[in-house]
């Protein structure tokens, strides 16, 4: 059987030698991704988002597990412009300048569908999702939908994941984003965006039109 295509770019892909679900990852661009043809895969997924679920808390933290820290957000945030400022994030970050939207993921839930609907929760000038693009089924879809929060002249930024290599940074995540992935993904979106990294985080913004 014929690997997938990549996502991003549409190459052909190889196979990462990894146990368990398959991944694979793009002979060009090198983005990786998971099989999701199945609604099993795809509960695999899943039980690596609950397995790094705060018990007490219920929540979800993505940036930790990428070895981000604090000031990471507090260097995102500094490009947000407009009045209303909002942050999705389950990190302890604490600040007054801006709306920090943390949310549970139960496990009754439908994961995919439960990140997706955070970032959906409110209108804003400028939106900051830290870190859960990669935990995410349908790329395109979230990319999307989250830039239809913000306003003509707002900004959508994304921080993804760390930038070192996926096979020594697998802990469970749908896709793996590189910098050249991201372009062609972007570039699709035909809207004005920018690929930056901060730190170990690679991200990309987008300007609303």
């Amino acid at each position: 059987m014929d690997n997938p295509i990549c996502p991003a770019c549409y190459s052909d892909t190889a196979e990462i030698p990894l146990e368990g679900i398959k991944y694979y990852q793009c002979t060009f661009c090198k983005h990786s991704f998971a099989d999701l043809s199945s609604e099993k895969k795809k509960k695999i997924i899943k039980r690596f988002i609950f397995k790094n679920t705060d018990r007490d808390t219920g929540l979800f933290d993505p940036l930790y597990l990428f070895n981000g820290n604090k000031d990471i957000i507090k260097m995102a945030t500094s490009e947000m412009i407009g009045k209303n400022k909002v942050i999705v994030s389950n990190c302890n970050y604490k600040t007054k300048k801006y709306t920090l939207n943390r949310f549970d993921i139960n496990p009754e839930d439908d994961a995919f569908k439960r990140i997706l609907d955070s970032h959906m929760e409110i209108k804003c000038d400028s939106l900051l999702s830290v870190c859960f693009i990669p935990f995410c089924d349908d790329v395109y879809n979230f990319i999307t939908s989250c830039y239809k929060q913000i306003p003509k002249n707002g900004k959508l930024i994304f921080l993804t994941n760390n930038i070192n290599n996926f096979l020594h940074n697998n802990i469970g995540q749908t896709h793996h984003f590189t910098a050249q992935s991201l372009h062609y993904i972007l570039s699709s979106q035909q809207k004005n965006y920018k690929v930056f990294s901060i730190k170990n985080i690679l991200g990309f913004k987008m300007y609303g039109t």
